[in-house]
């Protein structure tokens, strides 16, 4: 949990002291100025309510009108300000699998954090043995997979196309990769 809970940045391993003091200069220098450059945004605290109602919601189905509705904004502005995010880098979306290509538009995405250690920040998270013991671990280490098969691809420049699978019962397959040959991989987390 280590890992899922200091995130990417090699600082943090070596003076974790810093983890509060960093994400919040992190998110102050880059998100929130990147934002309200780019946005016009002038409620940061709304703007900070959504990016911790969306690391809330880490791994799971994206909802933009709960997203809206939990930060009393339009899902509009949630879709424009998820726009950015994705944009810079913070978060992606993976789309769910049909064989059938036109589907894919219709589904939810998941969400996931470019950074496992900025989720657990904005979630509140004081130390990996908190993380480790909640109810959002699984999630942590289902997006900590994501982000590890992302960067194995592009280290070895090779383009993803990375799905998850749900039925209507909840099934799932937390992960398909789709290679260009037409096969398959699936990948289940526990």
């Amino acid at each position: 949990m280590n890992l899922s809970f200091f995130g990417g940045y090699p600082e943090l391993y070596t003076s974790p002291k810093n983890y509060n003091l960093w994400y919040s200069s992190y998110v102050a220098t880059y998100l929130e100025r990147d934002v309200r450059n780019v946005l016009n945004v002038t409620d940061l605290r709304e703007f900070n309510l959504f990016l911790r109602s969306c690391a809330l919601r880490i791994s799971n189905l994206l909802s933009y009108t709960d997203l809206a509705r939990d930060i009393g904004i339009s899902v509009n502005t949630a879709k424009k300000w998820l726009s950015v995010l994705t944009t810079l880098g913070a978060v992606y979306l993976v789309e769910p699998y049909f064989a059938n290509r036109g589907k894919r538009i219709i589904k939810s995405p998941k969400i996931y954090f470019a950074d496992t250690g900025l989720a657990a920040f904005l979630c509140g998270f004081e130390h990996a043995q908190q993380l480790h013991n909640s109810s959002m671990a699984g999630y942590f280490f289902e997006n900590y997979i994501a982000n590890e098969i992302t960067k194995h691809y592009s280290f070895y420049g090779k383009r993803l196309n990375l799905y998850y699978w749900q039925d209507i019962h909840g099934k799932e397959v937390d992960f398909i990769i789709e290679h260009a040959s037409g096969k398959i991989m699936l990948l289940n987390v526990n």
